[in-house]
């Protein structure tokens, strides 16, 4: 996995993640939390294709929704999940092994400050922005469960 840090004003930087060609076999089947992420995607992609109608509304309400989120939670987005713990063993091996890189460009921020930022975009100033939403979603909850046993 490699970590790419992009400044975009003196003060702020982007991170994104890539990660690396797994090895996989022809037989491993997609966790269930890909084969989800996936029919979402897809889902989402179709919705947005739609000349008209209440799916096309969704769509340009949750575009509109996600434009409004700061660009370091896309940047987190990038960062899968943590293994499940059967797996955890093997993926803390195989970092030992093969650390993680963070790439950045040093003429821009200096390597005391990719630390600091890294620290910065996880840590505690981004818990109050995530406390508000749980509780925004938490509220809203009632509010639009029952929309999910209306029949499509």
């Amino acid at each position: 996995m490699r970590l790419f840090l992009l400044p975009i004003s003196t003060r702020q930087s982007l991170l994104y993640c890539h990660r690396l060609a797994q090895q996989t076999t022809s037989t491993a089947k997609p966790s269930l939390a890909d084969r989800l992420t996936t029919k979402a995607t897809t889902t989402w992609l179709e919705w947005e294709h739609k000349k008209s109608g209440w799916q096309k509304k969704v769509t340009d309400y949750g575009n509109k929704a996600f434009q409004r989120l700061p660009h370091e939670e896309w940047g987190l987005k990038s960062i899968p999940a943590p293994p499940s713990a059967q797996r955890r063993d093997a993926e803390e091996a195989r970092l030992r092994s093969d650390p993680m890189k963070v790439e950045y460009p040093e003429g821009l921020i200096g390597r005391g400050r990719v630390m600091e930022a890294l620290r910065r975009m996880g840590g505690d100033e981004k818990q109050a922005f995530h406390r508000k939403w749980l509780i925004g979603s938490v509220v809203g909850m009632p509010i639009t469960a029952p929309v999910a046993l209306v029949p499509m």
